[in-house]
C-alpha cells in the first residue's frame, strides 16, 4: 500500500528524453530514422502490400477485408511518417530535431513515395469503402436481424476512412473530401458505442483527426457560402445529415430541398 511501485510490471518502452536522444542510435523511431535514408525501400513494399490485399476485394463479408484495413492501417501510419520528416525539412513542423535529417534526394523519394500512396488511397481504397458501405446498407434493409452486425462494419470502414483522410493537405481540401471527412465522423458519432475497441482504429485517433482538420473544414464552409457555391456547400451538409438516419432505413427524411447556413458572424472562424 505504501510503496506500489514495487510491485509494477518493468515497462516495455521507456522514451529517451531530450537530454539523453545523443545515446540513441534512433531516438525518433526506427521507422522515421528509416525513411529518413532509404524511403524507397519502405514506401515501396508498402505501396506493394496495399496493392496486393486490395487485388483480393469482393465483398464486405470477405475474409479478406481485415488483412486489407491492415495493410490501410500501415500505409497510413508510414505515410504519417513521411510527411513528418517532409514538413521538418520544410520548416513548418512544430519542433525541431536536430538529428533528423534527410539529404534532398531522400526527400524527392518521400514525395514521389507519398504521392503513390494517396493515389492508392484516393483512387482505390476509398471507392471500395463507397462499395462496401452500400453493400452494407442494402444488407441492413434487406435482413433487418443483420442490422447490428452491418451497423458494426459500417463503422469500422468509417473509422478507417478517417484515418486515410488524415495526411491531406489543408490547401487539397474539396467539396468531395470534406463529404467524406464529416459524413464518416457524423456516423460514428451517431451510431458507435465508444470505449469498446471495436474499430481497429485507436478512437483518440479519430478525434486528432477531427482536431487537425476542423478550422480548414469550417473554413471551407464559410468560403462556398461567401462565394454562393451552394451545390458543394449544401451538398456536404446533404451528406453529413443522412448519416444520421439508421444504416438502411429507407423511412428517413429526404434533405435534397434543404438549404444549410452558418450560423454566427464569419469573422468568428478568421482565427
Amino acid at each position: 500500500l505504501l510503496f506500489p511501485e514495487d510491485f509494477r510490471k518493468m515497462p516495455e518502452f521507456v522514451p529517451a528524453t531530450s537530454e539523453e536522444e545523443h545515446l540513441v542510435a534512433s531516438p525518433y523511431s526506427q521507422l522515421l530514422t528509416e525513411l529518413s535514408h532509404g524511403p524507397a525501400a519502405i514506401l515501396s513494399g508498402v505501396g506493394k502490400l496495399m496493392a496486393l490485399t486490395l487485388s483480393l476485394a469482393t465483398s464486405v463479408t470477405s475474409e479478406t477485408v481485415p488483412a486489407i484495413l491492415f495493410s490501410v492501417r500501415l500505409a497510413v501510419r508510414v505515410e504519417s511518417a513521411a510527411r513528418l520528416l517532409m514538413d521538418h525539412a520544410e520548416g513548418r513542423a512544430v519542433r525541431a530535431w536536430p538529428r533528423l535529417t534527410a539529404s534532398p534526394e531522400a526527400l524527392d523519394e518521400l514525395r514521389r513515395g507519398r504521392a503513390l500512396l494517396r493515389s492508392t488511397f484516393e483512387g482505390e481504397v476509398l471507392p471500395w469503402f463507397d462499395r462496401w458501405l452500400e453493400e452494407l446498407v442494402d444488407a441492413a434493409q434487406q435482413e433487418p436481424n443483420r442490422e447490428d452486425e452491418c451497423n458494426g462494419l459500417a463503422c469500422r470502414l468509417h473509422a478507417h476512412q478517417v484515418l486515410v483522410l488524415r495526411n491531406v493537405e489543408a490547401k487539397d481540401f474539396n467539396a468531395e473530401r470534406a463529404k467524406r471527412l464529416l459524413s464518416s465522423l457524423t456516423f460514428l458519432s451517431s451510431h458507435h458505442s465508444w470505449n469498446q475497441e471495436r474499430l481497429e482504429v485507436p478512437e483518440t485517433e479519430i478525434f486528432e483527426v477531427l482536431q487537425l482538420h476542423r478550422r480548414q473544414i469550417v473554413r471551407w464552409l464559410v468560403e462556398q457560402r461567401k462565394r454562393n457555391a451552394l451545390a458543394e456547400f449544401n451538398g456536404v451538409l446533404q451528406s453529413c445529415h443522412r448519416q444520421l438516419s439508421a444504416l438502411g432505413d429507407s423511412s428517413a427524411k429526404d434533405s435534397s430541398g434543404f438549404e444549410w447556413v452558418c450560423v454566427g458572424d464569419a469573422s468568428e472562424y478568421e482565427g
